[in-house]
């Protein structure tokens, strides 16, 4: 499981080398956390990733107004 945890960690970062995924609780601003769910519809367990916010203000209108921009 630790494997797989850092290999996601290290397809979402594009962290190569000696980096490896270190477990945290929250993700910070442009880092990510990898989490496990457990009997999720029918899978034993599922990795995914939480990944910080890095958008302010975090509003529908910020988010049209980039999407729009690119």
């Amino acid at each position: 499981m630790d494997e797989a945890k850092d290999w996601l960690w290290r397809r979402e970062t594009r962290q190569w080398g000696d980096s490896h995924y270190r477990t945290q609780a929250t993700p910070g601003t442009n880092a990510i956390v990898v989490d496990t769910l457990n009997n999720f519809a029918g899978v034993d367990t599922v990795l995914y990733t939480r990944i910080g916010a890095n958008i302010a203000p975090l509003t529908g209108e910020e988010l049209a107004r980039r999407a729009v921009d690119r």
